[in-house]
């Protein structure tokens, strides 16, 4: 039971989604209630570009497991990525809830929050570039979005300056 998830884990960290998603399903089959498989799965068709699919395991996983901090963020990001902000926010938000220092589900919020429009302060440096430019519905670079299991490289993303520094310090206040 539990080889078929460790099996699928390693394969996605192989580079192997095909072989991981059969093992994982495999897994969800011998042990429905275990919300890791859910979380492995989800992980892995979001790897592949699967949001759909991403959001639909990670949903299933919530209902076994409602306060993973983690898997609310990864969902918000599988939804903001099918281009579902508002939706997005909200798991954030509950994220946030559960852990108020998870810098993952900080910088999640804010881009989320940048890409509504949805600033603390009008003159802020995110809220000048929105005039100034044409944005498109998702981020210039979605790798200053990450989702729990690219939490190395993405804490080291977190100084990137491209990110707007104003609005991830707010974030926290300004998620409904």
């Amino acid at each position: 039971m539990l080889a078929e998830y460790y099996l699928g884990t390693a394969f996605r960290l192989a580079g192997n989604p095909e072989e991981a998603i059969r093992h994982l399903r495999e897994a969800i089959r011998l042990n429905p209630r275990f919300p890791g498989n859910h979380i492995e799965l989800g992980l892995t068709l979001s790897g592949r570009g699967d949001f759909d699919g991403a959001i639909r395991a990670y949903e299933r996983a919530l209902q076994l497991e409602p306060e993973s901090a983690s898997t609310h963020n990864n969902l918000g990001y599988a939804l903001f990525r099918r281009g579902f902000p508002e939706r997005a926010l909200k798991h954030y938000a509950a994220a946030l809830r559960i852990k108020p220092r998870y810098p993952l589900a900080r910088t999640n919020a804010a881009m989320a929050l940048d890409q509504l429009g949805r600033t603390r302060r009008p003159g802020s440096t995110c809220a000048r570039r929105r005039k100034t430019k044409k944005r498109s519905p998702e981020p210039r670079n979605h790798s200053q979005m990450v989702t729990h299991a690219e939490m190395p490289r993405g804490w080291r993303r977190l100084d990137n300056p491209s990110v707007c520094q104003e609005n991830r310090r707010m974030s926290v206040a300004a998620v409904p």
